[in-house]
């Protein structure tokens, strides 16, 4: 492995991604180089505190990649040495408090995840991890309040800003989108689907689709630009070159056509797959409705169960103890009873 300098680890940090290989193999090289833990983590630290990105979701997956790595480096180090955990155990508390700030929702619950893992796997003990939680989720709400709704009405709005906006306003169209979906299908024509069904008409669409025909899309790109436009036409147009245009013309007509029909034929198997999808996402409420209605029903037949053993329990303890009471002669059978005197 090469050598340690805090140059080189930043460039590392630079080209640090998601994947689990990126992640795994710059840790292994920091705990080759575990005489320099110290300096390892006060880079990190350095490097998490920068604010180079302009998407907030972004930086929240840049900044998640950065605590898996400290994560990797924590647990594989364990065994060679303590030294990653208790100088990481330093910083984590600032670290977190940065993190609830600047990271979106998403990110928060992965670092929940991440702390679950660490209490399961006794990284470090529950208390420290429960105050690392509380200082994440505080700080994240406080900035919530503070930031969330005036930067949507702010006038001076950075780019940030804008971006979080406009992620906004496309939530908000695809909502209006599915809404507006749902109320065009008919739900006095429903019927259950059943998944291998929307699973087959999925794949069909993707597969057949014109949309995705790149070919065909290639084919109507590479036409000559003259035929979509009558000026350029006209002055290209000579009479010896009629009948050669002429075939041009015929052969573009016949693509088009067709492709329009395949365009307009997967557009009414869209709306279809609108109208399953919605169906299929009804049945489940219901279905769901009745899971809970059932449930419900046996838990309450389990509440009578345990009601009544309590009650059979209860008897039980008050039946006398047939070994405490006294001997008595016993009662005279049947025989005994009916037995004829004898003279």
């Amino acid at each position: 492995m090469s050598g340690f300098t805090v140059q080189a680890f930043e460039k590392q940090l630079n080209n640090l991604n998601a994947t689990q290989q990126s992640i795994q193999t710059l840790s292994l090289w920091l705990i080759h180089h575990r005489k320099f833990y110290q300096t390892i983590v006060n880079t990190w630290m350095k490097e998490l505190k920068k604010d180079g990105f302009i998407l907030k979701s972004v930086k929240s997956s840049r900044k998640l990649t950065f605590m898996y790595l400290a994560n990797d480096v924590i647990q594989n180090s364990r065994k060679k040495g303590p030294e990653f955990a208790k100088e990481f155990k330093s910083i984590l508390p600032k670290c977190f408090e940065l993190l609830a700030k600047e990271v979106d929702t998403p990110t928060i619950f992965s670092l929940d995840r991440l702390l679950k893992i660490w209490e399961e796997r006794n990284i470090y003990d529950k208390k420290l991890l429960s105050e690392f939680k509380a200082i994440l989720h505080a700080k994240h709400k406080s900035a919530k309040q503070n930031s969330g709704i005036n930067e949507i009405g702010a006038s001076n709005t950075n780019k940030s800003e804008k971006n979080s906006s406009m992620r906004s306003a496309e939530e908000l169209l695809m909502s209006k989108m599915g809404e507006e979906i749902s109320k065009s299908v008919d739900m006095d024509k429903y019927e259950d689907i059943e998944p291998e069904k929307l699973i087959k008409t999925l794949r069909d669409l993707e597969n057949n689709s014109a949309s995705n025909d790149e070919e065909t899309r290639k084919q109507i790109a590479n036409f000559p630009a003259e035929i979509f436009d009558a000026e350029q036409f006209e002055s290209v147009m000579g009479k010896d070159s009629i009948e050669n245009w002429s075939k041009v013309l015929n052969e573009a007509q016949r693509i088009l056509i067709q492709y329009n029909n395949r365009l307009a034929c997967e557009l009414e198997n869209r709306k279809k797959l609108s109208s399953m999808l919605v169906y299929f996402i009804e049945g489940q409420r219901r279905s769901l409705t009745q899971k809970e209605k059932l449930f419900n029903e046996y838990r309450e037949k389990l509440k009578k169960i345990r009601s009544v053993r309590e009650e059979l329990d209860s008897h039980l303890k008050n039946l006398p103890d047939l070994s405490q009471l006294p001997s008595v002669t016993p009662l005279p059978s049947p025989i005994d009873l009916f037995k004829k005197e004898t003279n």
